[in-house]
């Protein structure tokens, strides 16, 4: 999509002021993934009023389009001086969203209005979405479109459902027609009865996360760019705000993804499971960690220290759930024996600045350690990472652990480890995966992170050698 330009009258809002009939180009180009530009030229008094602001309501029309910004921010102005000899000022916007209501020459009967809406999601490209329908080039030149098998849906809610599917563009060029693809998400309901705050409310947040889920089964992060619908009179289209586009911009290296079959079945079984799950919050971060590995820098420091956090912040959820943040959990006990270690350490310390040193670390002697929280974690949910490179090793012959080149990467100045963390990120990743799955309860068997379909991969292959070398980078100077 080229970018499209749109001339209007708008009006900014906020606090007790408002500036009309401000001329104003509009600038929409869905393709950068990027904010919305809002050119506007303006008196200088008003100018004066609007940079004082922090944030504005921005609206305005054109024709028959109104466009609508609850946010927008003053990024760039200029002065220009007119011909007619007035000084006017240039100034750029930057929206947080933008709505537009296109009015429609046809109003929708009251019969069709009250069958519900199917609201569409325009999604990041993802040639392994399932597709409802074919592109068929004829010998002619034309094209046609044929359904390629039934409608399958996932729930989002008891009112709401949803099914991906292709869109094309169709573009007339001489005797053919150039189809342009965009992957979309189709979510239907037979409530009569709502609005786009509505929408908002109920869906936009489900959609979020069941593309989350999407994201995690392909290996590649989805997200949704614009939605748009008809009511009554209007078809409505929602602009996404501003995200990073290095999220999305690449192609999944793994074709087939997680899971092993129907991206249907995955999302029917594990969606209903993620919205009830105490650990929500937590996995979400762990998909967004999976996200950026997945990512054009594939194997690099700061991807696996985030791999890592996602588990830290799983197993710090358990450790609440399930009363393991102290091992010493009443207070009272505690300050006694706090007490007499403080005293022993006076008594014991003669220089003043480690005496305080110490006393600060005592406090760490009462926390749950990470390594037994995690195991208990690991046992409680029968979460299996048996051929996998351990997080904690279990003796000396099995060093280091993945949590020893965690500390090695956060500790050390110089980074002698680049060999041995390419097979250690991949290890990590199918740790993460393979936990998200469990608690997902999706079974291993079904999916590309079982026993089975690892065993025979190279960095599971020469698991035992390439320990060998970071047990010699990583421990040398302390034998």
């Amino acid at each position: 999509m080229m970018e499209t330009i749109y001339n209007a009258t708008a009006t900014l809002k906020w606090e007790n002021e408002k500036i009309q009939n401000l001329k104003c180009d509009i600038h929409i180009d869905k393709d950068s993934w990027d904010f919305f530009n809002i050119n506007m030229r303006i008196p200088v008094d008003s100018f004066h009023k609007l940079k004082c602001a922090f944030k504005v309501k921005f609206s305005a029309k054109s024709g028959n389009l109104s466009f609508l910004s609850k946010e927008a921010y003053l990024v760039h102005s200029h002065w220009e001086k007119l011909k007619s000899g007035q000084i006017e000022c240039n100034a750029m916007l930057e929206l947080y969203d933008l709505i537009v209501y296109e009015t429609l020459n046809v109003v929708n009967s009251n019969k069709s209005y009250n069958k519900g809406i199917t609201i569409i999601f325009t999604l990041n490209y993802n040639k392994y979405l399932p597709d409802y329908k074919k592109l068929l080039t004829c010998y002619d030149g034309s094209v046609k479109l044929l359904k390629t098998g039934e409608n399958e849906y996932v729930n989002l809610s008891e009112a709401f459902k949803c099914r991906f599917d292709t869109y094309y563009d169709f573009e007339d060029k001489g005797n053919e027609q150039i189809a342009t693809a965009r992957k979309v998400c189709l979510v239907s309901t037979k409530l009569s009865n709502y609005s786009h705050s509505t929408i908002l409310n109920n869906i936009v947040n489900k959609m979020d996360d069941l593309l989350l889920l999407t994201s995690l089964f392909y290996r590649q992060r989805m997200i949704w760019t614009d939605f748009q619908y008809c009511a009554k009179n209007k078809k409505i289209t929602h602009y996404r705000r501003k995200y990073k586009k290095e999220f999305v911009e690449w192609e999944t290296p793994y074709p087939v993804g997680l899971g092993s079959g129907n991206l249907y079945k995955f999302l029917n079984s594990t969606f209903p499971v993620f919205l009830r799950s105490k650990y929500k919050n937590e996995i979400v971060k762990a998909i967004y960690a999976l996200s950026l590995n997945y990512g054009k820098n594939l194997i690099s420091e700061s991807n696996f220290l985030n791999m890592f956090s996602s588990i830290e912040w799983l197993v710090l959820k358990y450790r609440k759930l399930n009363s393991k943040e102290f091992i010493i959990v009443n207070e009272s006990k505690w300050r006694k024996i706090r007490k007499e270690v403080v005293t022993t350490i006076k008594n014991t310390i003669q220089d003043e600045e480690q005496e305080k040193l110490v006393i600060d670390k005592i406090g760490e002697l009462r926390r749950y350690p990470l390594r037994q929280a995690y195991l208990a974690f690991c046992k409680k949910y029968n979460i299996d990472l048996e051929i996998l490179w351990a997080l904690f090793y279990a003796n000396k012959e099995d060093k280091p652990g993945l949590s020893d080149l965690r500390n090695y990467l956060i500790h050390e100045s110089n980074c002698e480890i680049t060999n041995v963390l390419i097979y250690a990120n991949y290890n990590l990743q199918w740790t993460l995966e393979r936990i998200l799955l469990t608690l997902l309860k999706w079974s291993l068997v079904d999916s590309n992170v079982s026993n089975r379909n690892l065993q025979f991969s190279y960095p599971v292959s020469r698991l035992k050698e390439v320990k060998k070398k970071a047990a010699e980078k990583l421990f040398k100077r302390n034998s």
